[in-house]
């Protein structure tokens, strides 16, 4: 019974932060109203967080009748988590606080896919050099994202997309170990989906895919306001639809993504910065293979719009906003004529917000969500990575 009692003060405590989190400095009452629980339970709770230093109060509102009620904000320096994207030809990382805000990072573009030891290297250099006093004390755990497919219950990666050395790799407890710090693994594209829908325009959006153009391309699929993972929690992996590609029937990823458009256009150079370059010079031979990426994006995101209804289709990843923009311009216009007549609802197209720093800061909110969203949820042997799949009341959906 202690127990149980001590999960639903958690499961409490954890509601009460989130509406504060998501909340536009909301007071006490409007807290208790919105998620069910009384004012008094809480007051006790709002207490105990600006105790801990996680809320802090802003002071009483504008002058109304009778008296004014206190706001409340997330204390950003209540607590930090590190984020680390690591993909074939980059591995960045991010230091947020509790309200998401960037506090430092670092980038390292790579020639030539890492090996396991060498990722794993200049990894835990990153996290070393960013989580420095005072944040240290205060870190609760870094967020990993990488390339799918990943068996996230043993924390490995199997990335043939890499080399076949990147089979059943224990990356995430490698990590873990090398830093001493908890580490949380996800896929990078439902990781940078979990970053639009905190830091971006996701939050606008309980139902849409993120497209996320990075080395490969990855889905992250969020149904009713959480990620949608599916049945071995690898769901949403675009870039293995299959198109009709010069008379052949291939993976789309094999036509849209970095690395696609780095061997088909014999890229030189680092294959993101040649791709600004040649977009920067309106290269012919790029926007022709933009043109034809909009058209095979077209016709599959239209395809997934019609078996799901979705929101919106969110574009972002590994490229400039000027070239994102330029690319959904062309997928909205390619679409148009798949649009199901009579609908009452139209899917939105959307640019990202959170720009290519998108998977790191998703990756940066897995820790966040897993201690201070999600706590009563976890038990032993469950996935360590499985953020937002907390079931919310109706209160609690926006």
């Amino acid at each position: 019974m202690a127990i149980n009692a001590t999960r639903a003060k958690d499961f409490n405590r954890s509601r009460v932060l989130n509406a504060i989190r998501r909340g536009n400095n909301l007071s006490r009452n409007e807290i208790a109203e919105e998620i069910g629980l009384t004012p008094p339970a809480v007051g006790n709770l709002v207490s105990e967080l600006i105790r801990d230093g996680l809320v802090r109060e802003l002071g009483r509102r504008s002058p109304q009748r009778g008296q004014p009620p206190i706001e409340l904000e997330l204390c950003p320096e209540g607590a930090y988590a590190l984020g680390l994207l690591l993909e074939r030809s980059l591995i960045a990382g991010v230091l947020v606080n509790l309200a998401g805000e960037v506090i430092a990072q670092r980038e390292l573009q790579l020639e030539t896919t890492p090996s396991p030891k060498e990722a794993l290297q200049h990894l835990t250099a990153i996290v070393k050099e960013l989580n420095q006093l005072p944040y240290s004390t205060k870190l609760l755990g870094v967020g990993l994202a990488t390339f799918g497919p990943l068996d996230l219950e043993a924390g490995t990666i199997s990335t043939p997309q890499f080399s076949d050395e990147w089979i059943k790799i224990p990356l995430r407890d490698q990590l873990a170990e090398a830093t001493g710090l908890t580490v949380y693994l996800d896929n990078d594209a439902t990781a940078a989906a979990i970053g639009e829908y905190w830091y971006g325009f996701g939050r606008d959006y309980p139902n849409y895919l993120y497209i996320n153009f990075c080395d490969g391309l990855g889905g992250g699929l969020f149904m009713h306001g959480r990620a949608y993972r599916g049945a071995s929690l690898n769901a949403a992996e675009l870039g293995h639809f299959l198109v009709t590609y010069e008379a052949k029937t291939i993976f789309l990823e094999e036509v849209v993504s970095l690395q696609a458009f780095a061997k088909r256009l014999e890229f030189g150079g680092h294959p993101l910065i040649e791709l600004e370059q040649r977009f920067a010079r309106q290269d012919k031979a790029l926007f022709k293979l933009l043109d034809e990426s909009a058209r095979l994006l077209a016709q599959v995101v239209s395809s997934i719009d019609h078996l799901l209804d979705l929101d919106a289709i969110i574009l972002g990843g590994q490229a400039s906003k000027a070239l994102f923009q330029h690319l959904l311009d062309l997928i909205v216009a390619y679409a148009e004529p798949f649009r199901m007549k009579g609908k009452t609802h139209r899917c939105q197209f959307v640019l990202g917000q959170t720009g290519a720093q998108g998977a790191a800061l998703g990756a940066a909110s897995l820790p966040l969500y897993d201690t201070f969203v999600r706590p009563a949820r976890m038990t032993t042997g469950q996935v360590f990575s499985s953020s937002q799949e907390e079931v919310m009341t109706e209160g609690e959906r926006r």
